[in-house]
């Protein structure tokens, strides 16, 4: 009376079920990470804009800078 062991195909509803709910688990573990990821990522990228604009600016005044103080002395003694 021994019966013969063959393979199954495919997985039970209660597999299913089991793996998702493992998956689930783990999910709502690493949602605040990501969350928290994301805003780091936001931040660094308004730093990296800002340290953009800010030699933008920088680089404007020294180059306009000198004529514009000329031109007030132009204006002031002539």
């Amino acid at each position: 009376m021994l019966r013969k062991l063959t393979s199954r195909q495919g997985l039970t509803l209660l597999e299913m079920v089991i793996a998702m709910a493992i998956l689930a688990v783990l999910a709502t573990a690493i949602v605040p990470y990501a969350e928290v990821a994301v805003q780091r990522t936001k931040e660094l990228e308004l730093r990296r804009s800002l340290r953009i604009i800010r030699t933008a600016l920088d680089l404007y005044k020294a180059d306009y800078d000198k004529a514009v103080l000329e031109k007030k002395i132009t204006v002031t003694v002539g």
